[in-house]
């Protein structure tokens, strides 16, 4: 006996119009920006007006010891979702968007798996509605500033060693991850060292999914450091005049999309990232901070996923992380082992700290440091 594959049974899926989805959230469809006829954005004013309603239930999907055949934390939430609803439940998903680093490398797609899969599939791990590229774009955009302003006579002062703002692209590529720029004479600047990293690392990915609106990502954009004098002191992004041009690019990605499953539950994406945790560079957990507020005042269940420890970070964002804080100002870790500080650092407190103050000065936080 032979079985579908998912793109067989993703492709063969009854999916209901998306104003249909939205009416089951009670959006209406004229707060629905259409990408196609089976999925949409929702509109910033409806956002807004769900302020002060009742919270609903949330459910966190924190981690599952994948199966042979592949059913993950996305699976188990989508089929959690569809059996909710089965049973007469207002429930719908929150996920992450797909990046095209993992779906073309060893761990594949993020929209499920076997019946139990998010729809259109195709479109959703591959360019979606271009939030990804949105993104990618206001980052290398700040680069591409930064190295201009140094171009021009570097009024500001920057320190060419001491950029810390690299560039970044949606692919897994070694190649990339160091590199010289400004190679091939004068007209093309002055060669520093650099180099790239997959977009869901971005400082910018963490900051649009904590912004509340484009005011507060314009102010959170502008207060990004990219960079250090030779005085070390810090370089933002509102000093290279960048932030409002990054919002820009930035507009459309703000608004969370709506999709559905194989089984017509509603499915929002209300933030950007696949794994900004897993890349080391980011801390966060499974789904939008600024998605799940809103998507819990719309339905009575709202069952969202995160990486395997997600439990203390998500208990912590609910309220319940003081002994977590305690703890991590004593010098232990979150389980409480003494002689151990924050990230597992073996260091004392004040070793760590010192460490902190070296990175923050422009000194290279993966390097070690002598006292």
């Amino acid at each position: 006996m032979t079985f579908k594959t998912d793109i067989e049974i993703a492709r063969e899926a009854s999916k209901r119009p998306i104003q249909e989805i939205g009416a089951k959230l009670g959006i209406p469809s004229e707060h629905l920006l259409p990408y196609g006829h089976d999925k949409a954005k929702v509109g910033q004013e409806f956002i807004n007006s769900l302020e002060g309603r009742e919270d609903g239930k949330l459910i966190l999907v924190t981690a599952i010891n994948p199966t042979p055949a592949g059913e993950g934390k996305t699976t188990t939430t989508v089929g959690l979702v569809d059996g909710l609803n089965a049973l007469g439940k207002n429930a719908a998903v929150a996920i992450r968007e797909a990046s095209l680093g993992p779906c073309f490398g060893m761990k594949g797609g993020a929209a499920g798996g076997g019946y139990a899969q998010v729809v259109p599939m195709e479109e959703m791990n591959l360019h979606f509605t271009g939030d990804f590229h949105a993104i990618t774009s206001a980052h290398n955009l700040l680069a591409a500033m930064i190295d201009n302003h140094i171009y021009w006579g570097n009024a500001l002062g920057i320190d060419e060693r001491r950029v810390t703002w690299r560039r970044v692209v949606d692919m897994n590529d070694r190649a990339l991850r160091d590199t010289v720029t400004s190679l091939g004479g004068v007209a093309n600047g002055f060669p520093r060292q650099t180099g790239f990293d997959i977009t869901v690392a971005s400082e910018v990915m963490a900051i649009l999914c904590l912004a509340r609106d484009l005011e507060d990502l314009q102010a959170r954009l502008a207060a990004i450091i990219v960079g250090y004098t030779r005085a070390r002191e810090p370089i933002t992004c509102a000093d290279i005049g960048a932030d409002g041009a990054m919002t820009v690019l930035l507009k459309d990605a703000m608004q969370p999309n709506l999709v559905q499953t194989l089984e017509n539950s509603p499915l929002q994406q209300p933030d950007r990232h696949p794994h900004r945790a897993e890349t080391g560079r980011l801390r966060g957990d499974g789904s939008g901070f600024r998605g799940r507020p809103r998507g819990r005042e719309i339905h009575g269940y709202q069952v969202s996923q995160g990486r395997a420890d997600a439990v203390r970070r998500g208990d912590r964002r609910h309220g319940a992380g003081d002994e977590d804080e305690r703890r991590r100002g004593q010098g232990r870790s979150w389980r409480g082992e003494r002689g151990r500080g924050h990230r597992g650092l073996s260091e004392p407190r004040a070793a760590y700290r010192e460490h902190e103050e070296f990175r923050r000065a422009g000194g290279r936080g993966d390097q070690p440091f002598h006292r």
